[in-house]
């Protein structure tokens, strides 16, 4: 009985054992396979470290060139803008130019209508300067000690009239005269010497100067209705004018003097819209909201 339970005791120890031998095996193969995950981790994090690395390397140097591009823009956008203001000089000088031309074009044709005058006096005094003697003239008896003379026939004509000698005003003179009147505040005679300047002379360079000069001219004698329409014809006649921003304005002035408030609005409107770089825009604003005030 003894040795059949100490059989039994050593049966179920050795059943026991096998299971135990068994689990160290599986713990060590799980350790073992832990200990492989937590290398392969150490390698993923290295790997990932160098991805990181080598993104914000990437980036400083996007970062880089996104500068070099920026500056790129901005010293394009200043040589362009740099451009723009010579093309703007250009086109400025290249006007003057042309108004220059057009001013010596009607100077010229003054010149040349004055050479003309000029030409046919002289080719008059030529003709009688070469004019033969006439053989029917009398001869006036000789005084003692005095030279021969002769009297022409009672049908002698007399020499044709030359109608003037001098050179025909140019248009400088009239616009000239006109601006000289009004800067000496004889504002009748400006208007005068403007209104006749441009009948004689309506294609000058100096036109829509002279008509605003009118205009300005009926203000200060404190006649509105005069200088509104003076106004009016120089935006409605001169349409490419460096002077319709200024002549919008003072056409609102105008009506705002006539008490017309809502066609002042309007051409303040205009001038603020399409004029906004020049001076006239500036006071039209403060027009506007003074007459809006009130």
């Amino acid at each position: 009985m003894t040795r059949l339970r100490i059989g039994l005791f050593a049966v179920l120890v050795c059943l026991a054992a096998v299971p135990a031998a068994a689990q160290n095996r599986v713990d060590l193969q799980l350790l073992a396979d832990v200990r492989m995950l937590h290398e392969e981790m150490q390698r993923l994090q290295l790997s990932l470290n160098a991805v990181v690395d080598q993104i914000k390397t990437t980036n400083a140097r996007i970062d880089a060139q996104a500068e070099e591009v920026r500056k790129g823009f901005a010293n394009e956008g200043v040589a362009i803008g740099e451009i723009r203001n010579s093309v703007r000089t250009i086109g400025e000088r290249e006007n003057e130019s042309m108004v220059n031309v057009s001013r010596l074009t009607q100077e010229m044709k003054s010149i040349r209508d004055g050479l003309t005058v000029q030409n046919t006096m002289l080719n008059s005094i030529m003709s009688l300067l070469q004019t033969p003697a006439d053989p029917n003239a009398v001869t006036r008896p000789v005084e003692p000690g005095g030279p021969p003379a002769t009297v022409p026939p009672p049908t002698a004509a007399a020499p044709p009239s030359t109608g003037g000698s001098s050179i025909p005003p140019s248009p400088s003179t009239y616009y000239s005269a006109a601006f000289g009147y009004y800067a000496a505040t004889k504002y009748d005679d400006a208007i005068l010497m403007a209104t006749e300047a441009l009948a004689k002379f309506p294609d000058s360079p100096d036109a829509p100067r002279a008509q605003m000069t009118i205009g300005d001219s009926y203000v200060n004698l404190g006649k509105n209705k005069e200088a509104l329409e003076a106004y009016t014809t120089l935006i409605d006649k001169y349409k490419g004018s460096d002077q319709l921003a200024d002549a919008y304005y003072k056409q609102g002035q105008a009506y705002a003097a006539l008490g017309q408030r809502e066609n002042a609005r309007r051409s303040y409107q205009y001038v603020i819209k399409n004029y906004p770089q020049e001076t006239a825009a500036t006071l039209a604003a403060q027009a506007l909201k003074k007459i809006s005030g009130e």
